[in-house]
């Protein structure tokens, strides 16, 4: 049965593409003009891409999951950087270590919002290699700035997370050393005491 698109392929040359769901099967058809014999014909084929389909879902279900775990961790801050320095995610405990909210923080520079003046060219230069490489830094205890300009000691871990099609990113996971870094001042107090 020939379509009004059909018509319009033939009419105009344009090529047509037609996404179909039939019976929990997903279908790709393009239609495009062919001169035969002086003769316009319409001719097209149709893909089958219910596994790409099947597959694609997943991994946004899969992402959205990932995201939905990160952003409720509540003691360990992520940030998800672009390889340039872009902040692209900020979760729940980042907002609250940093002192930025998700808002203030997404689209700013990873330089600008927590590392110290001293450390952005290291940094800058450690992510140029991660963008080079594709190898995280090794993860090591920072001293980082809050919104306020006070500094918070962190055990910070890096990944280099790449997803097919997608420019890669750079996630940090700090974990916030204060309190223990208290305790043990306090025990290395009353050590020094007791001697």
């Amino acid at each position: 049965k020939i379509t009004a698109d059909d018509w319009n392929v033939i009419a105009t040359g344009q090529v047509l593409k037609v996404d179909e769901d039939l019976k929990d099967r997903h279908y790709s058809t393009i239609k495009f003009p062919l001169v035969h014999g002086g003769k316009t014909l319409l001719a097209g084929y149709t893909i089958d891409v219910t596994d790409r389909k099947r597959a694609e879902k997943a991994l946004q279900e899969s992402e959205h999951r990932f995201r939905s775990m990160i952003q409720e961790v509540q003691t360990i801050a992520v940030q998800g950087y672009g390889m340039d320095g872009t902040t692209q995610y900020w979760n729940t405990a980042s907002e609250k270590l940093y002192g930025y909210s998700a808002k203030e923080a997404v689209g700013k520079s990873l330089l600008e919002l927590i590392i110290p003046p001293e450390m952005r060219s290291d940094v800058w230069q450690a992510i140029q290699q991660m963008a080079k490489t594709g190898q995280p830094i090794p993860a090591a205890e920072l001293s980082l700035m809050r919104k306020d300009g006070s500094r918070v000691t962190v055990y910070s871990s890096h990944a280099v997370v790449s997803i097919p099609g997608m420019p890669p990113e750079l996630f940090c996971l700090d974990v916030d050393l204060t309190e223990r870094k208290r305790i043990s001042s306090l025990l290395h107090a009353r050590v020094r005491i007791s001697e």
